[in-house]
């Protein structure tokens, strides 16, 4: 029995040599390395593919080494460089037919990882062969998930959209509702959503209840055709749908990666080719796949010579169609591939305007609907703004700038709706989820491009940064996430410190000056952001309002303004938008206090703080806010007796436009209804003016006052420092960030060899040394003195 045994696993061994052609060396070594050879992989994946189409082939299991060994070099493939097209349609035959068990079936559509493109003809035959349910339950889950997963590897999906209702139907299927609801979610358009399915939509979620994946179908429903799903769904900024196979999952990633990869080294050699044979760069087909798609925005490409203008897909076998022809040229190139229509054509393809300029789209006196890739020049979109059809991968508007005036121009809700939902979901899976990547950075990137042309921050982006900020290192994509940050929209003040502001100030507390630096600035540019578009915007949007309900007016009148109506609607009730950014202030200001105290006045900290309040110091005169904020006396002082020049000089010249400001506000009819906090402000203003004054030009620091002063202290204190004339240690020529000055100016104007000392700057010398410190850009403390200090004539 042992030598039978033996004998038949030899011959097993044999047949299994001679029908996947493995060389027999006697070991696996030779095997192994004979597979890395291109041609021998390549031969033995064909062997393994005709393995399963072979009719006569075993498919038993146990004991079957072909099949294991035909899995197996699949497997390695599709992991590796993935299968040729034409080997994918094979095996979406054999595995959808069920000719093989069903663990072999569901290996083979873990397979199915394409090498550049999915053919849309295995998709059609994966959702044909559901139809006919020869396919387990598990097996038509199986194909979803894969269509699902590489729905973005799909050639093209114009075809699978056509069988929009054959994949409705399959939502009955409690096992496959989740992926068809999320496959429908992507296919659908707005001409599929229709009564009907809305309502078996409805009765499915009274059966089974509510259900996230239903809930998302319904949303995109209500986006497009809102009068039909009357309906209350949630808000959009979750995850609707699990991620599918997380291990299945990343194997199509890596494919997504390698074949954008390639399509950039292609790309770039072709660019290479072409500049040197032409001085303009060609419009290249981009056959890469990228986390955020791309829009080919013309439909007219040069060949790589540049000589000649071709169609897209012309180096295809099929037939053009004569709408298709744009150009004369074009229909020389196309004579003999020119597919004739059997009806009267009644108009040409290509025509002149009224004047002759330039020729028009094919089909513009019709009224279908235009393709974005037919555009090819802005006038173009003018032309035919009314007329466009938006793609159906909405994230292609984060790199069409032809997408992003169309969006900024027509409002669509529904298409900022479900770029919303889109980008809620792959900030979620790729931001949060994995650490910093390539893939992360250029979302990012383009998205803060977009924001930056809108002028308005996306809603969705600002709940996924308060869940993000969470759990934020303060490392990843920082430069990023803090520009996101400086783009938020205008919010009550206590929503906007929970969600964005607490998490930031933990992390400012317990990092580095860097960091602080960075944020620093970040709080200016906030606070510019919501001066000078935030503000107006909400204050429009606000005065529209009333004025809409207190006329009533109705979908006919058009005596309303909509330039203030917002591309994004403010989902919340009234609130004081100028109390928002009065608090903002404060709280920043509260935060610098204590930053530069644990940094020990560090210059570049001190530096961006100082720009935040240069800013603050001209809101009113500047950005017409009704208020103004003065800086806290642990920013005011720190700067003033800095000993670095500059920090004293910038304080020096913010405290005297100060002056400036209220002064205009107390004219202003606006500021008069807080006349209250103005006078004490203005009573602490002129403290600050005073001890400033006392220390840096009358040698009064730390003379006795009734008004409360920085400088009020015991005289037995004052006395025990020990320190000789202390009513002048601030003065302008004594001053620890001035007396190098000093010592410079009197070097240069008195004569060569005398001994030189701060005290021999009086009497007219401190005017000569005033202009020496404009000269040095010390400007400020000059400002400071000729705004508060009258001097006379001889003094």
């Amino acid at each position: 029995m042992v030598r039978t045994k033996v004998t038949r696993r030899r011959s097993e061994s044999n047949e299994v040599s001679a029908q996947l052609n493995i060389t027999s060396g006697g070991n696996t070594t030779t095997s192994s390395s004979s597979r890395k050879k291109s041609g021998k992989a390549q031969y033995e994946v064909n062997d393994a593919v005709k393995y399963f189409t072979n009719v006569s082939s075993s498919t038993k299991v146990r004991g079957n080494l072909p099949l294991s060994l035909a899995l197996t070099r699949l497997e390695e493939a599709s992991q590796s460089s993935g299968l040729s097209a034409q080997h994918i349609q094979q095996l979406v035959q054999v595995a959808s037919s069920s000719r093989f068990p069903g663990s072999v079936n569901s290996r083979l559509v873990k397979c199915l990882i394409p090498e550049n493109v999915i053919p849309e003809d295995a998709v059609l035959s994966a959702i044909s062969w559901m139809c006919t349910n020869k396919p387990s339950s598990a097996l038509q889950t199986l194909l979803l998930k894969w269509i699902i997963l590489t729905y973005d590897l799909i050639e093209s999906r114009t075809r699978l959209h056509a069988l929009y209702g054959i994949i409705f139907q399959f939502i009955e299927n409690d096992m496959m509702c989740p992926l068809v609801c999320h496959l429908l979610y992507l296919l659908t358009r707005k001409e599929d959503v229709v009564g009907f399915r809305v309502r078996r939509l409805l009765d499915l979620q009274k059966r089974v209840g509510i259900q996230s994946h239903i809930t998302a179908l319904l949303s995109v429903y209500k986006l497009y055709k809102p009068h039909l799903v009357s309906l209350a769904v949630p808000s959009t900024q979750r995850v609707y749908f699990r991620q599918i196979d997380r291990k299945w999952a990343a194997l199509v990633q890596t494919a997504k990666d390698r074949i954008a990869a390639a399509g950039r080294q292609a790309e770039s050699v072709t660019d290479r080719l072409h500049e040197t044979l032409t001085e303009k760069g060609p419009v290249s087909k981009r056959k890469r796949m990228e986390l955020v798609p791309r829009v080919t925005t013309s439909s007219i490409m040069r060949d790589a010579e540049g000589a000649h203008y071709r169609l897209p897909g012309a180096d295809r076998t099929d037939r053009v169609q004569l709408q298709d022809i744009s150009s004369f040229e074009n229909l020389l190139e196309n004579l003999e591939r020119l597919e004739v229509s059997k009806h009267r054509v009644t108009t040409s393809s290509i025509m002149r305007d009224a004047e002759g300029a330039h020729y028009r789209l094919p089909g513009a006196d019709r009224t279908d609907r235009v393709q974005l890739q037919d555009i090819s020049s802005f006038e173009n979109l003018l032309e035919n703004l009314e007329r466009l059809e938006l793609p159906s991968q909405v994230a292609a508007v984060l790199r069409s700038p032809y997408l992003q005036h169309v969006i900024s121009c027509q409002r669509q809700r529904h298409m900022l709706q479900r770029l919303s939902l889109w980008l809620f979901q792959v900030l979620s899976a790729e931001i949060t989820a994995e650490d910093e990547n390539q893939q992360g950075v250029e979302l990012l990137q383009l998205l803060i491009n977009f924001t930056d042309f809108l002028q308005v921050n996306i809603p969705v982006c600002e709940t996924w940064l308060a869940d993000y900020l969470l759990t934020w290192n303060g490392l990843d994509y920082r430069p990023y996430i803090l520009r996101i940050f400086t783009r938020c929209r205008i919010y009550q003040f206590q929503k906007l410190n929970d969600l964005i502001l607490e998490p930031l100030r933990t992390l400012f507390f317990c990092s580095s000056v860097y960091f602080k630096c960075q944020l620093a600035y970040c709080f200016t540019e906030l606070l510019r952001n919501y001066v000078i578009l935030e503000l107006p915007r909400y204050r429009g949007y606000v005065a529209m309002k009333k004025v809409r309900q207190a006329a009533s007016v109705q979908a006919a009148d058009h005596d309303v303004d909509d330039a203030w109506d917002p591309l994004y609607e403010y989902h919340e009730e009234h609130f004081e938008a100028l109390q928002t950014i009065q608090s903002l202030i404060y709280y920043v200001d509260k935060v610098f206090a204590v930053g530069l105290q644990q940094e020990r006045d560090n210059s570049l900290l001190m530096h961006l703080v100082l720009s935040f309040y240069e800013m603050v110091s001209h809101i009113h005169t500047k950005y017409n806010v009704p208020f103004t904020c003065l800086p806290c006396p642990g920013v005011v002082y720190r700067a003033v007796f800095s000993s670095n020049a500059m920090a004293c000089s910038r304080m020096c010249s913010i405290i005297a436009r100060y002056r400036n400001e209220y002064s205009s506000l107390k004219q202003s009819s606006e500021a008069s209804n807080n006349m209250s906090d103005l006078s004490k402000q203005v009573t602490a203003l002129n403290g600050y003016i005073l001890d400033i004054s006392n220390s840096l030009w009358r040698h009064k620091a730390f003379t006795t006052s009734k008004t409360p002063s920085v400088f009020n202290m015991p005289t037995e204190i004052v006395n025990a420092t020990q320190v000789n004339l202390p009513n002048g240690s601030f003065s302008v020529h004594n001053h620890i960030a001035l007396v190098g000055y000093a010592r410079r100016f009197l070097v240069e104007t008195q004569p060569e060899g005398k001994r030189v000392h701060p005290s021999l700057i009086r009497g007219n010398n401190r005017d000569t040394y005033l202009e020496f410190l404009k000269t040095e850009r010390v400007d400020g403390v000059v400002d400071f003195i000729s705004t508060f200090i009258k001097r006379s004539s001889n003094n």
